[in-house]
């Protein structure tokens, strides 16, 4: 009878606060009691933390101090909503440090607003409290060595000084990170004297005597230096800000890793070591590996400032560094960058798609690496020659058969021809959405695809998401011939730039097929825009988007094909019969390789050139009434092929077009008679739809003024004179001698 009332009793026991070394946390109090408490833990519910912004006089949560159990298991469970306002103090998260023999894993982290001053995250602080010596890394140090295992971070906002991350802030001396996703989250360094270490996941990691590793981590976040901060960003990546090596044999495994939707900027003052992954590694033993295998980086460094000269800005590494000049140190393998911004065009030092910098070529092996290269980098490295590194354009992307490298059995999937490569690890995050009628689109897809034709009848597709990738799959949008049908307007709910891509798209008969009123990142590829009534690709013209890319597409009998700000890129366009092509409402451009075809005005230009500017070269103009029309100094025109101008001749140029020195030779902006220009070449006709027109594949043209005819009619001139004389001499003394 006894053992019958013991048993209960023991039953509640086992179930209650503490027993055999293990508590059960139901609540946020619970949770701040963990300090100094030996237990393991496990929670048995969601918690809600919201009300800690009331705690402490609005400081909030204590950042938990001294726990010493082996493990805490969230059970699947999630922490909402914890508020931390110490800019006081260091070490600021949910725990303070922890040690390499603890566990973190299973647990959810939502809505958690944190701030402090150093070593600032959500899950765990770590002890970095200085910026130590660029030459070693310390020999001891407190940080977060634990084991972090499936879990989540998400909808939350982190501030701090110095080593600021979304998961951890400084690791030391190794750690593991397994199953990890960061998403929507901010990351923001206030920088009152310093704004050194940011990463979506880890600010600063160091790996000392031993290994650490990185698994299957995925990130979506915005990593941004404070708007009201005035210092230098350095050391800042989609993964990490900083990671080094040192001491006896060390072995770091970064492996699939997808840093998507992640933007990293740092519009105020200069930013340097900046990359994808990690914006700064470095290995300070000759026995030590760093390996980054199977990762795509979305990222986009959108907002650096081109005043100042950013430097080490990497589309993986910003600057991988070898001080001991050791062979193979670095391995950077099967990887794929698909940013469409990785560096602004101007004021930049050291960049590439794949490293920004190497030190030591020697201590590199590279293999089956990828990246877009209308990112506006268009090579692997800033100085060195990275083998085995490939660019292309981003729509190129979606033939299996353009990426033969990568590891497609175990690693690697696509849908051929609509999806870029994804890591199998990932497929859930790989939302593909089908399009078939108008509506809002609110979510950051991976993918939209259109599934059928669509009629536009005011507004159709509204898109407030932050980033839109839309596949046309060969369907239509056919407006209604009014000016109010806008295919695809984006603006984001006013909450700053976006991501805005279009592939394989058809429009006709509407007001716009693109309508994006604010900052943006464009890329239009492959796309056909015929009979617009107003203007088939519109970006903001106030304060400029970030960058624009327009390649591979044809515009048909448009008011106006394209208004071009911001950072433009104007690849293998070709434009046919509209009254605009090309508006150039910016200073920075590049517009090559495109076609011009009896076009009212072909390009027109609103802004002065900056010296930067790569310039308008390598295109073909045939027929249009204006060829060039200026309301600006333009001077970067040069390598340009010219048919002849229908009227207004004053205002069509034509310059040699074997001028390959990339010193301009054109007749300045002014009325100037009409050049005499002789092509020769083939038109060859497009179909599209249900309309024909034409496109210029022109062999050869020779484009020379009479100017330029001048010295060589002189030269023949003179020859014939020359020559005329001295027959006329040897025949009279021919006539003298008999």
């Amino acid at each position: 009878m006894r053992l019958k009332l013991l048993f209960p009793i023991l039953i509640f026991a086992i179930m209650s606060y503490s027993a055999f070394g293990l508590i059960q946390v139901s609540t946020c109090e619970q949770l701040q009691n963990l300090t100094n408490k030996s237990d393991n833990v496990t929670l048995i519910n969601d918690i809600d933390c919201s009300d800690t912004v009331n705690w402490n006089g609005g400081t909030g949560f204590v950042p938990i101090v001294n726990w010493t159990g082996s493990y805490f298991d969230g059970q699947g469970y999630t922490i909402r909503g914890l508020y931390i306002n110490r800019t006081d103090l260091n070490s600021v998260a949910l725990f303070n440090t922890l040690s390499s023999s603890q566990t973190i894993k299973n647990l959810k982290i939502s809505g958690f607003n944190i701030h402090g001053n150093t070593s600032v995250a959500t899950l765990c602080g770590g002890n970095l409290t200085t910026i130590y010596s660029t030459t070693t890394p310390p020999s001891s140090a407190t940080g977060c060595s634990a084991e972090f295992r499936n879990i989540s971070v998400s909808d939350s906002q982190i501030y701090g000084n110095l080593a600021v991350a979304g998961l951890v802030a400084f690791t030391f001396p190794h750690t593991g990170i397994d199953n990890v996703s960061v998403t929507n989250v901010s990351i923001s360094c206030d920088g009152l004297n310093y704004a050194y270490y940011m990463g979506g996941i880890v600010g600063r990691t160091t790996v000392r005597d031993g290994s650490s590793h990185i698994y299957n981590v995925y990130v979506d976040t915005t990593i941004k230096r404070d708007e009201n901060s005035s210092v230098p960003l350095y050391f800042v990546g989609g993964i990490g800000g900083r990671i080094d090596t040192d001491g006896n044999y060390n072995s770091v495994g970064i492996y699939r890793l997808f840093v998507h939707n992640t933007s990293i900027s740092g519009e105020y003052e200069a930013t340097q070591f900046l990359g994808g992954v990690f914006g700064y590694a470095r290995q300070y033993t000759s026995q030590g590996t760093i390996e980054v295998k199977f990762a795509r980086v979305d990222a986009d460094l959108t907002t650096l400032n081109s005043s100042v000269t950013n430097q080490y800005l990497g589309g993986l590494i910003g600057d991988a560094y070898d001080r001991s000049a050791a062979t193979w140190q670095y391995k950077v393998t099967n990887s794929v960058v698909l940013s469409d911004s990785l560096s602004p065009i101007t004021s930049k030092a050291y960049y590439g798609a794949i490293f920004g910098d190497v030190y030591d070529l020697a201590s590199i092996t590279t293999n089956a690496l990828y990246f877009n290269n209308q990112s506006g980098v268009t090579v692997c490295a800033s100085a060195d020659s990275i083998v085995n590194c490939e660019g292309m354009v981003k729509e190129d992307f979606k033939q299996q058969s353009n990426v033969p490298a990568l590891e497609f059995v175990n690693h690697w999937y696509l849908w051929n021809g609509h999806t870029y490569p994804m890591l199998r690890v990932f497929e859930d995050r790989y939302n593909i959405h089908p399009i078939d009628s108008c509506g809002d689109i609110s979510e950051n897809y991976d993918q939209s695809i259109l599934m059928s034709n669509i009629s536009v009848n005011g507004t159709c597709l509204n898109v407030t998401a932050s980033s839109f990738d839309l596949d046309g799959n060969g369907y239509w949008f056919v407006g209604s011939g009014s000016s109010d049908d806008v295919a695809i307007y984006s603006d984001n709910g006013g909450a700053g730039f976006s991501v805005i891509s279009g592939n394989e798209l058809n429009f006709k008969n509407m007001g716009a097929a693109f309508y994006i009123p604010h900052e943006s990142v464009t890329s239009i590829q492959y796309s056909h825009f015929q009979d617009v009534v107003g203007t088939a690709i519109f970006t903001n013209t106030t304060n400029n988007s970030l960058l624009q890319v327009v390649a591979y597409n044809t515009f048909t009998n448009c008011s106006t094909a394209t208004v071009a700000s911001g950072e433009v890129v104007m690849i293998n366009n070709t434009f046919d019969r509209n009254n605009i092509a090309v508006d150039l409402k910016t200073d920075l451009y590049e517009v090559k390789l495109n076609h011009f075809y009896n076009n009212t005005y072909a390009i027109r230009f609103f802004e002065d050139y900056l010296l930067d500017a790569v310039g308008v070269y390598a295109n073909t103009f045939l027929d249009n009434t204006n060829t060039y029309y200026s309301f600006a100094t333009f001077e970067k025109v040069f390598e340009n092929y010219y048919g002849s101008c229908v009227a207004s001749p004053e205002k069509c140029h034509c310059e040699d077009p074997f001028v390959s020195d990339g010193v301009t030779d054109e007749i300045p902006a002014v009325s100037l008679p009409m050049p005499f220009c002789i092509n020769v070449g083939y038109v060859q006709e497009y179909s599209v739809g249900d309309f024909t027109g034409v496109s210029l594949d022109f062999i050869s043209l020779v484009g020379w003024s009479l100017k330029d005819l001048a010295p060589l009619i002189g030269f023949v001139f003179a020859v014939v004179l020359a020559t005329s004389v001295f027959v006329f001499v040897v025949h009279k003394l021919l006539y003298f001698k008999k």
